[in-house]
């Protein structure tokens, strides 16, 4: 289950090497497009609005401080990873009047034309951002963003629904502390120390949370059509679709 089709990412699960000798043929059940593009855009606004830490104090019977938040509308949104997640979260973004600047692996002139979006650089992205989204491939990634580019943001919101580990986890807590990254929503679980770190920090500034924004029922019934259409090319003997190996 999964919407990348780079046979890396699936290391930690196969013994890719082993698959390619025995020559089995292995494939994604690449439905989670539109769920994880939808949590992204989900923990922004939740962010945004500091809605976790303002519904706590509301149920506790305390004031909670309102300080004017910033719109959306007219922001600049970052995204590391243009691929199907990245592209589906420019256009909502877009949707929402933001503007996109974005970094990936390849440059996507087909976007840009149909958004508007601006291919930069990454620590030219982390400086000129509001908002920050991670979709980049698993593979090759880990500590892609560091110290240097955490550095030049300028109190921006941090939403990593891809990896923990792409973002380097010392450089995260320095980035909060120095208010470098405003505050962050991170699905899935770095190692230790940096998982206690972030778990003593408060709502307002860190949200911490399992892999979920995938568990949809529209795409897990995505994912079911992927795993058939593939299973009926290989029996057929025709070229198999969401082929990874």
């Amino acid at each position: 289950m999964g919407a990348t089709l780079v046979a890396d990412d699936y290391a930690p699960f196969f013994d890719l090497e082993a698959l390619r000798a025995r020559e089995i043929v292995l494939t994604s059940t690449a439905g989670t497009t539109i769920s994880v593009a939808e949590g992204a855009l989900t923990l922004l606004l939740a962010l945004n609005l500091a809605l976790v830490p303002a519904n706590a104090a509301r149920k506790a019977g305390r004031d909670f401080a309102l300080t004017p938040r910033e719109a959306l509308c007219g922001s600049m949104l970052g995204i590391v990873g243009m691929g199907q997640i990245g592209t589906r979260v420019a256009r909502l973004a877009t949707a929402l009047g933001m503007h996109v600047l974005y970094f990936s692996k390849h440059r996507h002139v087909q976007v840009e034309d149909e958004l508007a979006c601006t291919f930069v650089g990454l620590g030219e992205l982390f400086e000129h951002a509001d908002h920050v989204t991670i979709h980049s491939s698993y593979s090759r990634t880990e500590g892609l963003i560091g110290r240097g580019e955490l550095s030049r943001a300028r109190g921006i919101a941090l939403i990593n629904t891809a990896h923990p580990p792409i973002v380097d986890g010392a450089a995260l807590l320095e980035a909060l502390d120095r208010g470098w990254v405003r505050c962050a929503a991170v699905e899935g679980k770095y190692g230790e120390p940096y998982d206690e770190r972030l778990r003593r920090l408060d709502d307002g500034r860190v949200l911490l949370l399992p892999f979920m924004s995938w568990n949809t029922t529209h795409g897990r019934a995505r994912g079911w059509d992927a795993y058939l259409e593939s299973l009926i090319a290989f029996r057929t003997g025709n070229e198999v679709p969401y082929r990874i190996l």
